[in-house]
């Protein structure tokens, strides 16, 4: 597997637990995210210039239109994309509850 193939696999699967948590895209497109802090850091983008909004759109809309049933992150209901795509690759609703009460605080 390529490094970027291995970091989008990252991404996603990040993606779509934040998603299954919380229902929304904010805190995966967040300023705060590390990816985008990155950007700040090793390649000095501000997070106020307009290459920093661009980035950080079409990143983490084409990641997160990977999760089946998205097509535009912020009107789609993140969290049953990711439930029925998790449920479609196998786990159970057993198992995800019991993700969803160990990995929240």
């Amino acid at each position: 597997m390529k490094y970027k193939t291995k970091i989008f696999s990252i991404i996603l699967c990040v993606s779509m637990i934040v998603a299954l948590i919380s229902g929304c895209a904010t805190p995966v497109i967040s300023e705060e995210n590390t990816y985008m802090t990155t950007y700040t850091n090793y390649y000095g983008i501000e997070p106020d210039s307009e290459i920093y909004s661009i980035i950080q759109q079409n990143t983490f809309d084409k990641i997160l239109t990977t999760i089946p049933g998205v097509s535009d992150p912020e009107t789609a209901d993140l969290q049953s994309a990711a439930k029925e795509a998790l449920l479609a690759a196998g786990l159970t609703e057993e198992d995800l509850t019991t993700f969803q009460t160990k990995i929240v605080i």
